[in-house]
C-alpha cells in the first residue's frame, strides 16, 4: 500500500516521514475531535457558595407558615393500629351520645 493513501479498513492513515522517525496518525471518523487537542487550562474556582439576593427573593412574596391539615394521612401506618383506631372512633361517638341522654 502506498504511503499517504487512506486505508478504508482503519480510517484515514497518514504517515509523515521526519528525520530518522516515522510518525503515524490515525483519524477515525467516529472518534471525537477533542482527543487530539491539548487540554485547556482553566483557572481555579475561588468561590463555592453565596447567599446574595436569596433573602430578598424569599421575602418578595412573604415567608409563610406551612398550611396545617385537619387530618394527617394514615397511608403506610400499621394496619392493626388503624383497625383499632377505627373502632375507638366509632365507640367514642356512641359514648358521647349516651352521656348526653343521662
Amino acid at each position: 500500500m502506498p504511503i499517504g493513501r487512506p486505508n478504508p479498513s482503519r480510517g484515514n492513515v497518514t504517515r509523515l516521514k521526519r528525520t530518522k522517525t516515522l510518525a503515524i496518525f490515525f483519524f477515525r471518523r467516529d472518534a471525537p475531535s477533542y482527543h487530539f487537542q491539548p487540554p485547556e487550562k482553566k483557572m481555579a474556582k475561588s468561590k463555592n457558595h453565596t447567599a446574595h439576593n436569596q433573602s430578598h427573593k424569599a421575602h418578595k412574596n412573604g415567608i409563610k407558615k406551612p398550611k396545617r391539615h385537619r387530618h394527617t394521612s394514615t397511608k403506610g401506618m400499621d394496619p392493626k393500629f388503624l383497625r383499632n383506631q377505627r373502632y375507638a372512633r366509632k365507640h367514642n361517638k356512641k359514648s358521647g351520645e349516651s352521656a348526653e341522654e343521662e
